[in-house]
């Protein structure tokens, strides 16, 4: 399981200048900023930017999740972009599981 969003980011790096602490403590650890990577891409990619990731998520990658698959679209990762995926995601799941 990767975080898109690192749960360290590096103090001065594009993450921090992206998400506040706030956004930071908030949003790490929602479905919409994980996504299923194999174990060595996932320290492969670790703290990286948002581009280096994808470019190594799907150059490498076989891409079997469509949850990972989508990250794709996104030229960015912002606070933004993370509370629509974990809304989409959290909907699709319930609709998938018949609660909605």
């Amino acid at each position: 399981m990767e975080h898109v969003l690192p749960r360290r980011p590096n103090p001065n790096s594009i993450w921090t200048k992206t998400f506040s602490a706030d956004d930071r403590g908030e949003l790490t650890d929602t479905l919409g900023n994980l996504v299923l990577l194999s174990y060595g891409l996932n320290q492969k990619v670790a703290n990286a930017p948002f581009g280096n990731k994808k470019k190594e998520m799907f150059q490498i990658d076989i891409r079997p999740y469509q949850t990972t698959a989508d990250l794709d679209k996104y030229q960015e990762w912002t606070p933004t972009i993370v509370r629509h995926r974990t809304k989409y995601l959290a909907e699709m799941l319930l609709k998938d599981l018949g609660i909605s």
